[in-house]
């Protein structure tokens, strides 16, 4: 049994607000950077996460945008004023038995950053950020495709753990055992719970 977790706002709690700099971040680089007029940058944002399913995608085909630099610019983050040592997510993915895998629409150095700051880094097999995906992030067949051919895993013999319904949707058509991390919905998954600290009354309980 394989464990696919996705990283931010799954392995943390949304309230620690870790996506909301990202965010910033992301508003700043396509005005700033870019040179993309203040009012036009939310909706051009909507669109492009709604076609493609985050921002970078769009600026990658629209702009030719070096996505290396927007990963570097928007993931500069002081990690450790927002993440610390998480002891019982700590507690709860030690006994867990099985293989555990970050794939993450985000960059390599966030997932790293993220994980190593919450103390849990050595409890996962391998990272598959956006990079290593080429750049095709969830929820497009592409990416799916490019992560299950990466590391060799079974969908049906795996849990895909996201917070994000669309991502949900796509893992069950892969085959996936489907867990969403949601407090304001149960979307098609085949479990819904609260919060990560849940996940063991799944998998063990």
């Amino acid at each position: 049994m394989n464990l696919i977790f996705d990283l931010d706002n799954t392995i943390y709690h949304p309230e620690l607000g870790v996506l909301r700099v990202v965010d910033k971040n992301i508003n700043k680089y396509m005005n700033e950077i870019m040179g993309i007029d203040t009012d036009e940058v939310d909706l051009l944002r909507q669109e492009y996460r709604k076609k493609y399913g985050v921002t970078l995608k769009g600026l990658i085909l629209h702009h030719n945008v070096d996505p290396y630099h927007y990963l570097e610019y928007v993931h500069n983050l002081e990690y450790h004023l927002i993440l610390f040592r998480d002891e019982k997510l700590i507690n709860i993915l030690s006994n867990i038995p099985y293989k555990k895998y970050i794939y993450t629409n985000g960059s390599r150095n966030h997932a790293l950053n993220v994980l190593s700051h919450l103390e849990i880094l050595e409890f996962f097999e391998k990272i598959y950020s956006i990079e290593d995906l080429d750049f095709h992030p969830k929820p497009s067949d592409e990416s799916f495709e490019r992560f299950i051919k990466l590391t060799g895993v079974s969908p049906h013999l795996s849990y895909f753990i996201d917070d994000m319904p669309e991502n949900i949707s796509k893992a069950n058509e892969f085959g996936f055992k489907t867990v969403l991390i949601s407090k304001n919905s149960c979307e098609n998954a085949d479990f819904c719970l609260e919060s990560i600290y849940d996940i063991d009354k799944i998998i063990v309980g």
